[in-house]
């Protein structure tokens, strides 16, 4: 009988958190930032008649803001989306109408570990999810603002890679539509352990299963592809075996050559004795050094 108890306990308890026993790490390669970002472009001005944003992260904490994705135009007040990391909770900012504005904050996301996020606006609600888990719903909202025209994952939507609040950590599987997405059954059909697939609803996706290269390659029909801002020392790409990304590494420079030991020369008879250098065969190219 005890047993029995236990059991339907534990029952109730995997059914109250499973963003706790259920979370995976997603499969394949991902990308790791340390400063870095992603910027991709979207030239639909259209207004979306919902919003969906799907990814896995691995903070490495979660400590004061950092910014997951923006999506916003230059020189903004405010984003029209944009979703962060403050004090540990899960941030979604965003504008709609002409000029209303909406934030919230709610949840504990925990650093060194795989979780998936997902952020959902329609007109009946606006909800945020933690593995597949409804964090909160709030009212929902009309006239959205477009997604676009610039698309920054990993930072505030500052082009520098010395804007304050970047995300610090590993991310993957980045997905952002113009519909409503049902996270709850899509995470019951483990669609998020697997690449996300194309459709006609979705505006971007980076699955992220490159292992080295400059741009990030889309994986949808819109091919919205991504610049990789802020070079190897902020940007790794990983997979089974860790491998830094290239980037445009610097040209090797001139080999330099080391004078190690004199080789006196004499001058005619009489004449004092000159010391000339001599150039030593020990020389080594200079490679950049790389860290994982």
């Amino acid at each position: 009988m005890i047993k029995i108890i236990f059991s339907i306990l534990l029952f109730l308890l995997t059914l109250s958190y499973p963003q706790v026993l259920y979370a995976s790490p997603p499969s394949g390669n991902y990308l790791e930032l340390n400063g870095g970002f992603i910027k991709g472009e979207n030239t639909d001005t259209s207004s979306p008649p919902s919003f969906t944003f799907e990814g896995w992260i691995k903070p490495n904490n979660v400590s004061g803001i950092q910014h997951i994705m923006t999506v916003s135009s230059p020189n903004q007040a405010h984003p029209n989306y944009q979703l962060s990391i403050n004090g540990g909770s899960l941030q979604l900012t965003y504008t709609y109408s002409v000029n209303a504005f909406r934030q919230i904050a709610t949840g504990n996301l925990s650093s060194g570990n795989w979780q998936h996020l997902a952020a959902v606006i329609s007109s009946t609600s606006t909800a945020l999810y933690l593995n597949g888990s409804l964090l909160s719903s709030f009212n929902g909202s009309n006239n959205l603002k477009a997604i676009g025209p610039d698309i920054f994952i990993g930072s505030d939507g500052n082009s520098s890679i010395f804007s304050n609040n970047t995300f610090k950590g590993a991310i993957d599987q980045v997905r952002i539509s113009k519909i409503s997405r049902n996270i709850p059954v899509n995470w019951q059909n483990s669609l998020y352990l697997a690449d996300l697939p194309a459709d006609s609803e979705a505006v971007l996706i980076w699955n992220l299963n490159q292992t080295r290269g400059e741009t990030v390659v889309a994986d949808e029909a819109n091919h919205l592809n991504g610049l990789l801002v802020g070079g190897d020392a902020k940007i790794h790409f990983y997979g089974l075996f860790p491998t830094a990304t290239p980037f445009v590494l610097p040209t090797l420079r001139p080999l330099r050559t080391i004078f190690l030991f004199p080789k006196p020369t004499f001058s005619p008879s009489g004449s004092p004795t000159v010391t000339v250098p001599e150039r030593s065969s020990f020389s080594r190219y200079e490679r950049p050094l790389f860290s994982r």
